[in-house]
């Protein structure tokens, strides 16, 4: 079967709807127990939520769906590149900040930026380049995963790659492809027995 690179259907100017998916190497797991190891990771089911939660104050991206499984994730994002083309560059580098505060604002921990913290931000990056970022997709998951696998990495004491690869994307052209894409999203935790009903699946 013939793929289509996703730089030509998943661009950061362009208002687009993507089914992601995200899945885990070594026989990591995101939540649940690992019978192969015996460890319990059910504690970590809550990060993706979380970290996505973060990433939607700075990035103008929504999410329409998404479901926590035991070594994959599934997310159903729309990037937003209208809400952003009539921010100030003063505006853009607040957003950033949100994700990427300066060494002072971490130092202080400070959540507002002063204007020294702005200014430090627009030298070191073009505010056309943030504006980019901050309605790319890749960029969000690429925020996502590094988040994910330094925090599991860290605890499971090893290096290296956390998931197979960035992220695999399909492109829901239409309604119709986007309310099954969510039906799907949302019965993935009942098809694995994780929850009985939509109601009890809180991831």
């Amino acid at each position: 079967i013939m793929t289509t690179a996703r730089k030509n259907f998943m661009q950061a100017d362009k208002i687009g709807t993507y089914h992601i998916t995200v899945r885990c190497v070594r026989r990591s797991f995101l939540q649940g127990f690992d019978e192969y190891s015996g460890k319990d990771y059910s504690h970590r089911k809550s990060w993706v939520p979380d970290k996505a939660k973060l990433l939607l104050k700075a990035f103008a991206i929504d999410i329409g769906g998404y479901a926590v499984m035991d070594n994959h994730y599934h997310l159903v994002l729309r990037n937003r590149p209208d809400l952003l083309k009539d921010l100030t560059p003063l505006q853009i580098a607040t957003l950033w900040l949100i994700i990427h505060p300066t060494k002072e604002m971490r130092k202080d921990k400070r959540d507002k930026p002063t204007q020294d913290d702005l200014d430090e931000t627009l030298l070191k990056y073009d505010a056309e380049v943030l504006r980019s970022r901050l309605s790319d997709i890749s960029w969000f998951m690429r925020e996502l995963n590094q988040y994910i696998a330094i925090k599991a990495n860290r605890e499971d004491n090893c290096k290296g790659a956390f998931v197979e690869s960035r992220f695999k994307s399909q492109n829901l052209a239409d309604d119709a492809a986007i309310l099954t894409c969510m039906i799907y999203c949302d019965l993935n935790p009942i098809r694995a027995q994780i929850a009985t009903s939509i109601e009890t699946s809180i991831h």
